[in-house]
């Protein structure tokens, strides 16, 4: 304590604010140097060093073991890259997080966690914590591939890699120019199908765009693959080893569908359609040796009138499909199907399932006829057919086909008659006037009408007028037997 008689003492109120004060500072500086040490412990903690030092494609798999993933810290890998032969940094290349679903399944690679370094080190954090193990994938310009064995935890994974040719080319459009600002991507060419543009198979497969002198460039591969360039203006293909030979590729122009799905004679509003390829082919009608195409077929489904359109379409030969349900596939929802030819640079039209159309008509004849009360009018259709089968099960086809299409219609008290979902075709129509209680004719008319194809459009789905059908007195009062 302070024994100058002349010194001024401190008030009450005046020294609790100052041990208040003190409190407060003191408090925060304890707080400041408890988050230093948790962020220093998280930056510095020591990583469990494996010690790999990758060179081949595929080597020996870590240690079992790890943390508990449910609860753990996302683990971090790193380490450094450098050139086989030099032993020197690299001074460009990508790091790919990868993981794989069992022991014995292959590792997966997806591009949206790509990440470039420089200088030879790298430090990634892998994702997905339910997996069986994870893996790092490393590319760069002028060198191949390395992938390192399976991590079960944090640890380094030092990488040597082998100097190799880059994978280049140039896409050019139907005309012989450049095609710039094109999509191209490498692909397994056993993998066989028609892609959407968009698909999530793309994710895993190395991208880029044309320059503006239609030049393309990846970094080496290992395995077989093939080359996929895609765009507006058309598509290309070609396996590894035919770019090797040659480096230029010649766009194919896209094809174009209108189609029209029906199911039980009406357009089938709101299905989806979508296709199964059979081949794939060239601006010269040759089948490719790789069958993968792209097309942009997003959100396919059939308007009101049941038409549908694909823009950019790969040619060649296909099954469009049309189908209903829930967002699983079931294969039993599927509907009709139908065939079809694309050509490049040309647009195809196809009706998938049974167009049909209600057909109205109208008998006219002796007023004494048509009022009887103890008559019965019917309009009878049947389709007419030149088919000659000789088969046995030819025969029968015909003959169910011709069954399921004849119909009976009653005639209404006006004359007007009216038959529902009549399918394409050719038909012969007989009406009559019938005594109800034996069935003899009194009177008959005659007529053929073709429903047409439908042409997709409004009137497709109106119904086909044939007009009046005259009715003509039977002298001879034929029995019930007679039909057409």
């Amino acid at each position: 304590m302070n024994d100058d008689p002349g010194a001024v003492r401190p008030t009450r109120s005046a020294r609790r604010r100052l041990l208040i004060g003190g409190a407060i500072v003191e408090g925060l500086f304890v707080i400041v140097v408890a988050t230093l040490v948790i962020a220093a412990r998280w930056f510095l903690a020591p990583i469990d060093r494996t010690n790999i030092m990758v060179s081949n494609d595929r080597i020996a798999a870590a240690a079992p073991g790890g943390p508990d993933r449910s609860t753990a810290a996302l683990p971090v890998v790193s380490g450094n890259v450098v050139d086989a032969r030099t032993q020197t940094p690299i001074a460009n290349f990508t790091v790919i997080t990868g993981s794989r679903q069992g022991p014995t399944a292959e590792p997966g690679f997806d591009r949206r966690t790509a990440k470039k370094f420089i200088d030879g080190q790298y430090r990634q954090t892998m994702g997905d914590r339910d997996v069986d193990a994870w893996f790092v994938k490393i590319e760069a310009p002028g060198h191949l591939p390395a992938i390192s064995p399976p991590m079960n935890a944090s640890g380094t994974a030092d990488f040597q890699l082998q100097p190799a040719a880059d994978v280049v080319g140039r896409v050019l459009d139907a005309d012989g120019n450049p095609a710039t600002g094109l999509n191209v991507g490498l692909a397994d060419p056993t993998r066989n199908g028609v892609y959407p543009i968009g698909s999530r198979l793309l994710n895993s497969w190395p991208n880029t765009v044309t320059d503006g002198a239609g030049r393309f460039e990846f970094t080496p591969q290992t395995n077989p693959f093939a080359v996929i360039a895609y765009g507006p203006a058309g598509f290309a293909e070609a396996l590894g080893e035919v770019l090797a030979k040659n480096a230029d590729l010649r766009l194919t122009r896209w094809g174009q569908i209108d189609g029209q799905v029906w199911m039980q004679g009406r357009p089938w509003v709101g299905a989806e359609v979508f296709p199964n390829y059979g081949r794939i082919l060239d601006s010269n009608g040759n089948a490719l040796p790789v069958q993968l195409g792209f097309m942009d077929m997003s959100g396919i489904t059939t308007d009101r009138l049941g038409k549908f359109h694909f823009d950019r379409f790969p040619p060649g030969d296909c099954t469009i499909y049309a189908w209903k349900g829930p967002a699983t596939y079931d294969p039993r929802l599927v509907g009709p199907t139908a065939k079809v030819t694309v050509v490049a640079g040309q647009k195809a039209s196809v009706i998938v399932g049974d167009c049909a159309r209600d057909v109205n008509g109208g008998l006219t004849g002796p007023a004494e006829l048509l009022g009887r009360k103890d008559c019965t009018l019917q309009a009878i259709i049947s389709l007419k057919s030149d088919t000659r089968p000789t088969s046995s099960q030819d025969k029968l086809q015909l003959a169910l086909k011709l069954a399921s299409a004849r119909r009976v219609a009653l005639v209404g008290s006006d004359g007007s008659f009216h038959f529902a979902d009549v399918g394409h075709g050719d038909y012969d129509l007989v009406a009559s006037v019938r005594l109800s209680a034996s069935g003899v004719i009194l009177a008959e008319g005659h007529a053929h009408f073709t429903v047409p194809p439908s042409a997709m459009d409004e009137a497709s789905t109106q119904p086909l007028e044939i007009g009046d059908v005259a009715l003509t007195a039977d002298t001879q009062e034929r029995g019930s037997d007679h039909g057409p």
